[in-house]
């Protein structure tokens, strides 16, 4: 979002009570967002919820890698964990047909008990072994090379 305020983005929040209040507008790009408003705005029955809910732990600097699995025996909960500044960052909720926006206490319980066995359960690596990348790492290019350029 910031990237788009600093290069004169304009966001505007509107409400829309059928399809044909979107001929009113007069920008000429517009970025449909309305998520699940869509099923009412659009009509779209079709359209299911899945229900999605992050578990952020206080900061560690020395976690600087992303890890994700499940228990070799397939039981318990998918862990996905990924480090940011502002915190480790914890999920893998799915949770389809969901419509409810609020946060679930027993839901961060088994994902923070998932994380704690997941990791538990790995082996420290043996004397001498060797760590590899599997791809090299890649410079990520800068917002503004992609301007002219036609899709």
């Amino acid at each position: 979002m910031r990237d788009f305020v600093l290069f004169r983005g304009k966001i505007v929040i509107r409400k829309f009570d059928t399809p044909r209040d979107l001929m009113s507008l007069t920008e000429p790009v517009i970025v449909n967002y309305t998520g699940l408003g869509s099923r009412a705005l659009l009509n779209d029955e079709e359209l299911v919820p899945i229900k999605g809910q992050l578990t952020v732990l206080v900061p560690q600097p020395e976690v600087s890698y992303r890890a994700s699995g499940q228990m070799a025996n397939g039981n318990g909960q998918p862990v996905g964990m990924n480090p940011r500044t502002d915190g480790i960052v914890l999920g893998n909720l799915a949770d389809r047909g969901n419509w409810s926006l609020q946060p679930e206490e027993d839901v961060r319980q088994r994902v923070v008990s998932a994380a704690i066995e997941f990791f538990a359960a790995m082996r420290p690596p043996a004397a001498g072994a060797r760590f590899a990348r599997l791809q090299p790492r890649q410079t990520i290019p800068s917002l503004e090379s992609f301007f002219g350029l036609e899709s």
